[in-house]
């Protein structure tokens, strides 16, 4: 009996402007037979989640990034949470996909800093 590797996924986007896109990315990521992840998938109590977050990453394949217009919510070391996950899943060497998008300037005012 052969067992089929499934690839896990992690996906990092500012919250809630790229909710879209995040769901957006899912469905084709199923139908290759992967399984993403990211933080909206997981409720918490508290501020403080990177723990929680390096343990996904480190679980996962692959990390996707997908920016949009916004940096996002600044951690107490004056990075974004993002910037945050992207360093640590580089650190950990995993391939990383960024999906950058090509006019920020035009989206929504809600949707860019």
């Amino acid at each position: 009996m052969t067992v089929e590797k499934r690839y896990q996924v992690f996906i990092s986007t500012t919250y809630p402007d790229m909710q879209s896109a995040r769901q957006a990315l899912m469905l084709p990521l199923l139908d290759l037979g992967m399984t993403p992840m990211s933080m909206d998938l997981h409720k918490a109590e508290t501020n403080n989640l990177m723990p929680v977050v390096q343990r996904m990453i480190d679980d996962c394949d692959y990390f996707v990034i997908l920016l949009g217009g916004r940096y996002g919510t600044l951690s107490p070391m004056g990075l974004s949470e993002i910037h945050r996950e992207y360093i640590f899943a580089a650190t950990k060497r995993k391939p990383i996909i960024a999906f950058i998008h090509e006019n920020p300037s035009a989206l929504p005012e809600a949707q860019r800093e």
